[in-house]
């Protein structure tokens, strides 16, 4: 497959991105200006926010560490090759004015798609109109554009998560993405939530409900657009590009590491035994690059051939080895501020789960910020609590299940990079060490971009962290001695009254 390279295939290109502020779409911009660097024009659809306009949102997002290394490569790359468009995919024509709808029309021929909201607990309306009615609007403006070569769907690989082992193929619709659009249409919101349940049918929240919806869509059009779906696991720190650790959210385990880190998060429902599944962002953008050269590149032998689970299982590390592992590069490394020594139980029933949530994070937190209230201080531990619980609540469905993805398509991809682009495009991960990677990117990557940790003095971390250690199991061995001196105390009472 070496007829055309991946960088001369994007060379002189226009490419139309929506999602471009969210975690991966910055990546994918990064990546595309660093390393296809005669592309014509990036075009992101970003849309006015908290008083600030598409083009005002951007140039802060700019200035974040991600895009270091292109600014010291390319310093001029931003500012002429990336188009701001303002918009919005929930509603008609993306929310675009007219020229600029004929300008994507007439001179874009790549398109990745991937606007969509990822809060598990989205109301329904807001999901469906932004991730199945926005697709309708992007499959739109696909079947006009003169110049399309391919259209680069972003899907997850649990959107057809009521199924236990999940191939590169599309499964039925769970509903009818027409009459459901139609439901969101004349139904009214609150009227909706209530009844939430009964259109979820079965499916665990809004986001997998949209997206598999959103599948359906595209997959009705795949004889009159080029078209790939992509479907990735949980996207996580980067491995390498732009930077080692990059990430923007506290997602997957790197956030269960943090929280536990800082003592906040103390019991998860989890099934330890469940094989994990995460992909590192960097390896997911290289491949979705890469797939969308190939699709347009090359002919296709099959229509599953364009479906692509982002997907990592063949690691075989479980829930519990990742929690282990955190807990053991936390001890070596601790954090500043922590709250209490870093420990966390993993429960597969949800039920005990709560139960142990009330005295682990409840009851701390309505101790510490009675005590700040007597100082007069701000109290936010038990805000910060219900957010965590109630977080965990709705990741608890994919904390607790197990699933098998096959991705038979995906890894082939390292097979078709030419030999020439190797270096730029190989997200060959097979032979990192989970420890190494969690060690060194992700625990290094949250504390500097998310911690923001950057002048950490180490030894007083550590001297911290003992001696909250000390305190706890100090804490711990009285309460049990009080336990036992208890039981014993009843028992005397109760012999001597026989």
């Amino acid at each position: 497959m070496d007829s055309i390279g991946i960088p001369e295939f994007y060379a002189g290109r226009d490419i139309f991105i929506t999602g471009g502020t969210g975690f991966m779409g910055k990546i994918l911009i990064e990546k595309l200006l660093r390393s296809c660097p005669d592309l014509n024009n990036i075009y992101i659809l970003i849309r006015s926010r908290k008083g600030k306009t598409a083009e005002e949102r951007w140039n802060e997002l700019t200035d974040l560490p991600v895009f270091d290394v292109l600014k010291a490569e390319r310093p001029d790359a931003l500012r002429t090759q990336v188009k701001v468009l303002e918009g919005d995919v929930r509603e008609e024509m993306l929310g675009l004015n007219a020229e600029h709808y004929k300008l994507l029309e007439d001179n874009v021929s790549v398109i990745f798609h991937a606007a969509a909201t990822v809060r598990f607990n989205e109301p329904f309306s807001e999901a469906v109109q932004m991730n199945t009615y926005g697709t309708t609007q992007i499959v739109n403006l696909a079947l006009n554009m003169k110049q399309l070569k391919v259209l680069v769907h972003v899907s997850t690989a649990y959107s057809n998560c009521q199924i236990s082992e999940i191939e590169e193929k599309i499964y039925p619709p769970i509903a009818d993405w027409k009459e459901v659009l139609k439901i969101t249409e004349k139904v009214d919101p609150q009227a909706l939530t209530i009844l939430t349940d009964k259109y979820l049918n079965g499916l665990p929240n809004t986001y997998v409900f949209s997206k598999s919806l959103a599948e359906a869509i595209v997959w009705e059009v795949r004889d009159k657009i080029p078209l790939v779906i992509f479907r990735p696991t949980i996207v996580i720190a980067s491995w390498k590009e732009p930077v080692p650790g990059w990430m923007d959210n506290v997602n997957g385990p790197v956030g269960m590491m943090i929280g536990s880190g800082k003592g906040i998060i103390r019991t998860v429902p989890c099934n330890e035994e469940a094989m994990a599944d995460f992909t590192l962002v960097d390896c997911a953008i290289k491949a979705m690059i890469i797939c969308a050269w190939k699709r347009a590149t090359f002919p296709i032998s099959d229509d599953e051939n364009i479906i692509y689970n982002c997907a990592t299982t063949y690691k075989n590390i479980t829930n519990g080895e990742i929690h282990k592992m955190g807990l053991e590069i936390i001890e070596r490394n601790p954090l500043e501020q922590i709250l209490w020594y870093p420990q966390m139980k993993l429960h597969k029933n949800l039920t005990l789960f709560r139960l142990e949530a009330v005295y682990k994070h409840f009851l701390p937190a309505l101790i510490i910020d009675a005590i700040l209230k007597i100082l007069g201080k701000k109290t936010l531990v038990l805000k910060i609590n219900t957010k965590i619980h109630v977080a965990l609540l709705a990741l608890s469905y994919f904390l607790l299940g197990s699933w098998k993805f096959h991705n038979k398509n995906f890894m082939s991809l390292l097979d078709d990079i030419p030999n020439k682009d190797k270096e730029a495009f190989d997200f060959n991960f097979l032979n990192i060490e989970p420890l190494d990677y969690f060690e060194n990117c992700a625990n290094k990557g949250g504390r500097k971009y998310l911690l923001k940790e950057g002048n950490l003095d180490k030894d007083k971390a550590k001297r911290n962290f003992l001696i909250l250690k000390y305190l706890h199991y100090t804490m711990l061995t009285a309460f049990r001695i009080t336990l036992i001196w208890a039981a014993y105390k009843i028992y005397c009472s109760y012999t001597s009254d026989i």
